[in-house]
């Protein structure tokens, strides 16, 4: 006669210990805004790096300070601000704590908001593993972009006068990638794209003063790729089973593809683009 209020209990403290648990890997109770900012503190020049797995980066100019940011988020993803200054060089890293548990009861969410100054020279490392990234450099001064993308989505636009930048690296896995570049160039650019999944496009649009060389390598991703029309391009283009489709651009030779400014204008953007499986286009920016 006792099992059924025993049993009654034992099922009350469960039901208890699953909300307790679901609550501690969720952060529900504790969930809030984390306001931060950092001082340049003398730097000249600045590497910064932003780390995080889940939740959303917000990330543009404007910044008085070196940084400010406003992290919406619970205990468990409160990020880890460093910074540091060894002979006027900056290091600043911003990295999400803890480890999101898949068996959270209750979901947890995590939105990043990020200014940076638009004076300082900067090299930006981004890595993400399902978050969203969604990035407007264009007011900063960016030497050096680094994109690693896991499984999360990438928007990046790089427009405005870019005075310094020269290099853009990414890599990815299954997330997709749409970087823009339709600003103004002072320094010969390199972009250097590697993906599995993930599809990529490339706005390429923009006035150089230098050239642009790039090798974008995909595995099963679709690639998309805008090229300027008044400086000279040049493509190599090759995919195992894809299809390539070249609009406005002529083929020259097997898989070598120019627009009509090439051979005549004073710069030249020179790309390799190869895909094993996923189609391949090429278009005249607008």
């Amino acid at each position: 006669m006792r099992s059924r209020p025993l049993r009654r209990l034992a099922l009350l403290l469960l039901s208890a210990l699953l909300l307790l648990a679901g609550s501690g890997c969720g952060g529900y109770f504790s969930a809030g805004t984390l306001n931060s900012s950092v001082d340049a503190g003398g730097a000249t020049a600045v590497a910064a790096s932003f780390r995080l797995n889940h939740g959303r980066l917000a990330l543009s100019g404007g910044a008085s300070s070196l940084m400010h940011g406003a992290f919406s988020t619970d205990d468990k993803y409160d990020p880890s601000v460093t910074y540091s200054v060894h002979d006027q060089q900056g290091s600043l890293a911003v990295t999400q704590t803890g480890t999101r548990s898949d068996f959270a009861m209750i979901p947890t969410d995590s939105s990043w908001t990020v200014s940076l100054n638009d004076e300082i020279p900067l090299d930006l490392t981004v890595a993400n593993g399902g978050a969203h990234l969604d990035l407007n450099l264009d007011t900063l001064t960016i030497r050096r972009l680094a994109l690693n993308v896991g499984a999360g989505s990438a928007s990046i636009s790089l427009d405005g006068v870019q005075r310094e930048f020269t290099r853009v690296q990414l890599n990815g896995t299954s997330g997709d990638v749409d970087l823009q570049m339709h600003g103004s160039y002072d320094q010969p650019r390199v972009i250097d794209a590697t993906t599995i999944s993930g599809s990529v496009k490339l706005d390429l649009g923009g006035a150089t003063g230098a050239g642009l060389t790039g090798a974008i390598r995909s595995t099963s991703g679709g690639i998309t790729i805008s090229v300027p029309r008044e400086t000279g391009v040049k493509v190599e283009a090759s995919t195992t089973s894809g299809m390539i489709h070249a609009n406005g651009l002529t083929e020259i030779s097997n898989g070598t593809y120019v627009n009509s400014a090439y051979g005549t204008s004073k710069t030249t953007v020179e790309l390799s683009v190869r895909s094993t499986s996923g189609p391949i286009t090429l278009k005249l920016a607008s």
